[in-house]
């Protein structure tokens, strides 16, 4: 297997145990307000929500920016967010990064809204675009490395 083969393999093995986790977490979060009674008499509003370890640091955050565009960050022991999954007008997107704050990978749309799976290098750089690009005349599947965002 090569070099980028194993890279994509931990990044989905990483992704789908995150995604595992924060659903789990939001089981529990729904759990706990619908616990005492039923979901139709109460609710719990805010403009965000944190979980914290036994040391009182974040761990996880759900949150919605100005536009109402939702958020949530599961972050490390040093509050570094290493998954934020995001929800807003353009659709949604889930982001993976290292314990540096650097991306490794974009779940998400590419420019004519089709899905698209960007890969950085340990700097954050791309360097690698798989998505749908409008090429003069024909939208094709587009693989390539470094490059704009929304040309090929």
């Amino acid at each position: 297997m090569n070099h980028l083969e194993e890279r994509i393999t931990r990044l989905e093995t990483r992704s789908w145990t995150s995604l595992v986790g924060v659903g789990v977490v939001g089981l529990v979060v729904g759990g706990l307000i619908g616990s005492t009674e039923s979901p139709s008499t109460k609710r719990l509003v805010g403009t965000s929500l944190s979980i914290v370890d036994t040391e009182g640091r974040p761990v996880i955050d759900l949150s919605a920016d100005a536009s109402g565009a939702g958020r949530i960050h599961v972050r490390n022991t040093d509050g570094t967010a290493e998954v934020v999954v995001l929800a807003g007008a353009g659709g949604g997107a889930v982001d993976l990064f290292n314990a540096d704050g650097h991306r490794q990978a974009r779940l998400g749309s590419s420019p004519t809204g089709d899905g698209m799976l960007v890969l950085t290098d340990v700097e954050g750089s791309p360097v690698m675009r798989l998505g749908r690009w409008e090429l003069p005349g024909q939208p094709q599947v587009w693989v390539a490395p470094v490059s704009e965002p929304s040309t090929p």
